[in-house]
């Protein structure tokens, strides 16, 4: 179900929080960055709050132009899972998690247990059950493999698993769940599940948003006419995006941990439409264009199954799915009217008294 009751923060420069939205407006141009998202919500059962963070990729975006770009968060109990597919952007290193339970026999958690882990590369850090790994800028932003060992100290029983994390480049992000089962005092069985990411695929749409052609100019098609000495006040409309859609869904055996994993997913409801506009004035004797471009990002996700019992390690690809994502950037231009360049000025032209349609100036895409 979706949740309202958080709220959201960030350090990005020139930025502003207003509500589930962070504005980032610059004086010209806003450079490429990651942008890091801090959230705060409410714990599902109890008292007291989970804080999480997540990064969103904005690329180079120009003056006068408009970004719209979604993250989506997802609340456990004890903490918040930022899972979204990669936003065209700078790159953002690699990201690993190790998560670590102890269950009884009827997969009820078991208090007061103790995990310690251990890695044959060094640089990872331990939170309680948790133990997160982040590419180095020395390895140009990827994890090097690796095998973590994670130690469970149930009461006076203590057992191990190992986790092997292959090499992960940049724009990749891999968990695993590893649960260690406890039947009549002692740990029976270990079961890891890994979710890892593969490389995304984005592909870009362009479309208009200034109606229908009357001229052609600088590869671009959809130019309109100011043939006047007034400015006009422009307003076009397009869509936005928010959430995530799970396609290509194949679950080759079914189970709690898959079945939640995939359903959470798809809880957020799929990819919603979201109205926007974008307002900027036109310069006298001039021709302008508006478009919007759509970003679509595909990012595979593989689930494995691990089984160890008696020492030994059964293990099988249990699940592929992929989740997609849109992401939209609006801009305009304009240059000096071919039939009247002489008198063109950026920036120059009469105001047009209170009207806020200029000379037909106020647009609206579908």
């Amino acid at each position: 179900r979706e949740l309202s009751d958080f709220t959201i923060s960030t350090s990005a420069p020139g930025s502003v929080v207003n509500g589930k939205e962070i504005v980032i407006t610059g004086n010209k141009d806003i450079s490429e960055q990651t942008v890091e998202v801090f959230i705060t919500c409410n714990k599902l059962t109890g008292a007291g709050t989970v804080n999480g963070t997540g990064k969103v990729k904005v690329p180079n975006l120009k003056a006068g132009s408009v970004g719209h770009y979604s993250i989506t968060f997802f609340v456990y109990e004890d903490r918040i899972v930022e899972n979204v597919p990669s936003e065209p952007g700078e790159d953002v290193p690699a990201e690993a998690e190790v998560i670590a339970t102890a269950v009884n026999a009827n997969d009820e958690e078991i208090e007061g247990v103790t995990f310690v882990f251990k890695s044959t590369v060094e640089g990872g850090t331990a939170d309680g059950n948790t133990y997160t790994i982040s590419g180095k800028k020395e390895n140009d932003g990827k994890i090097v493999k690796q095998t973590v060992t994670v130690i469970a100290h149930v009461g006076e029983q203590t057992d191990s698993a190992k986790v092997d994390i292959p090499e992960l480049k940049v724009n990749t992000k891999a968990t695993y769940y590893v649960k260690f089962c406890m039947i009549d005092n002692e740990i029976e069985e270990i079961t890891t599940y890994s979710v890892e990411t593969g490389e995304s695929d984005s592909k870009n749409m362009t479309y208009y948003l200034t109606g229908d052609k009357e001229y052609s100019h600088n590869g671009i098609e959809q130019w309109l006419s100011n043939y006047s000495e007034y400015k006009l006040h422009a307003t076009v409309t397009y869509k936005t995006y928010t959430g995530l859609e799970v396609i290509d869904k194949e679950v080759k055996e079914e189970s709690d941990f898959v079945t939640s994993l995939i359903e959470g997913f798809e809880s957020v409801g799929g990819i919603k439409e979201v109205d926007a506009a974008m307002q900027f004035d036109v310069s006298a004797w001039s021709i302008y264009a508006a478009w919007a471009t759509v970003t679509t990002t595909v990012v595979p996700y593989t689930v494995t199954k691990k089984v160890t019992r008696d020492e030994e390690d059964v293990e099988s690809n249990v699940a592929t799915f992929s989740l997609k994502t849109k992401s939209v950037v609006a801009e305009h231009d304009e240059t000096a009217h071919p039939d009247h360049s002489h008198g063109y000025v950026v920036g120059h032209g009469h105001d047009h008294g209170n009207s806020g349609n200029a000379g037909g100036g106020i647009v609206y895409a579908d």
